[in-house]
């Protein structure tokens, strides 16, 4: 009875241990791959820890898919996404360029039909051009001319040019240049050297022509300030109004008008006027504290907030300048963070921020004591409609930002922006 006992428990033991074999080799692999005839199964690890903001993984540690390329040769990628990188084509967010940039615009070209982002570095005044969505895309080159410290950039003929604030010792100095055509590629041995010119020194604020062929500026006089406007390079430069205000700022929103208003402080009086280019008589739009205003391109339409005394948050509204009728936003953006569609006259595209600011919040912003987490809306306001386009830091791609600076592709199939902290440039995919 014994002998047969222990014979049963070395069979027992036997198996116990083929068993544990079989698991071992088999089946305690984080990953299995098979080829066979060229073909590969795979299985994809995921391994994810947390939650960040507004929902997406605090941190996924490695995914790791594997696939084939012809003849059966197995190819092993092992990208690493960590929070707040943005990662291919599936999200809405992707970066462009490291900061500091400056400023940036979207280009359209034909052949090949592609969007391409147009950029300044801040420190160098280096252009560049970065083809958005082209597999394997790097940016390219597009003026090595050196222009330290730049401050502002105003863009001219649909990015062919711009004009540069930039910081000379104690001097902002004004200068337009003049940059090719973007292209899908460009020639070994082009010059890559932008045409420079220089422009009046004193300029208060200034603002381009719809057109790209013009700009108009603001000098300061003892009793206030003059309005000019001028060819892009400051020639033939004609004087059109007088104001008898100093603290303001220019804007050309349609071909035939410009817009001027005051600069933005909460609880401080504001105003804003249209001028029409041939008479120069301002005419004015409205009066509101805290005022400040972005207008549409047939200046049917101007969005702007008033904020009264610091007390409560500023609300923003849409204007109706032929019969002037004010509704508010259901947001309340910045309008300077704000840029017109370009191709419907009322739909506007902004960052607005998605947590609860403090009433002084555009002082404290403009000071730089202040940022806000941003999201990016569209604002239909034919019907009245806002709509969220893409959180930056959440599952859309991206980091949580402040955002400095919008605009929007020709085509309405991209916008861009500026961080605020970094001056990072970031693409999103609409």
């Amino acid at each position: 009875m014994n002998t047969k006992i222990l014979k049963w428990f070395g069979i027992g033991a036997v198996i116990l241990f083929i068993l544990l074999c079989i698991w071992y080799f088999f089946f305690n692999k984080p990953t299995t791959t098979t080829t066979s005839g060229g073909a590969t199964t795979t299985t994809n690890t995921t391994i994810t820890t947390g939650t960040g903001a507004f929902g997406a993984p605090a941190q996924t540690i490695v995914t790791i898919p594997v696939g084939t390329t012809g003849g059966g040769t197995t190819n092993v990628s092992q990208p690493v996404t960590q929070a707040g990188m943005s990662q291919g084509p599936t999200q809405k967010i992707f970066k462009i360029a490291d900061g500091p940039v400056a400023g940036a615009i979207y280009i359209q070209t034909q052949n090949p039909t592609t969007t391409v982002a147009r950029y300044i570095m801040q420190d160098t005044g280096h252009v560049l051009d970065f083809p958005v969505d082209v597999p394997g895309a790097v940016a390219r080159s597009v003026s090595n001319t050196t222009i330290p410290g730049i401050q502002q950039i105003l863009w001219t003929g649909q990015g062919t040019g711009a004009i540069l604030n930039h910081l000379d010792g104690q001097i902002i100095r004004t200068i337009s240049i003049g940059l090719t055509s973007a292209t899908s590629t460009i020639t070994a041995g082009t010059p890559l050297i932008a045409h420079v010119t220089f422009l009046h020194d004193s300029m208060i604020s200034a603002a381009i022509s719809p057109d790209g062929k013009n700009i108009a500026y603001l000098l300061g006089t003892a009793n206030g300030s003059d309005g000019y406007t001028a060819n892009i390079d400051g020639t033939n430069a004609k004087k059109i109004f007088s104001l008898p205000l100093s603290q303001v700022t220019v804007s050309w929103p349609t071909q035939t008008a410009l817009m001027v208003q005051t600069k933005t402080g909460v609880g401080i009086p504001g105003i804003a006027f249209s001028i029409p280019i041939k008479t120069g008589v301002p005419a004015q739009l409205f009066y509101a504290p805290g005022l400040s205003a972005v207008a549409n391109s047939t200046f049917t339409r101007v969005v702007y907030q008033t904020i009264d005394d610091g007390a409560t948050a500023g609300k923003t509204y849409s204007h109706d300048v032929v019969n002037g009728r004010d509704i508010a936003l259901s947001h309340s953006p910045l309008p300077e963070k704000c840029t017109w569609s370009p191709n419907t006259a009322t739909i506007l595209y902004c960052a607005a921020s998605i947590t609860a600011m403090p009433a002084n919040y555009i002082d404290l912003w403009h000071m730089g004591l202040l940022s806000a987490i941003d999201g990016i809306f569209a604002f239909n306001l034919a019907i009245g409609q806002a709509t969220a386009l893409a959180v930056p830091g959440s599952v859309d791609g991206g980091v949580q930002t402040d955002v400095a600076s919008l605009a929007v592709s020709p085509n309405e199939k991209y916008i861009l922006f500026i961080s605020k902290k970094d001056r990072s440039l970031w693409g999103v995919r609409l």
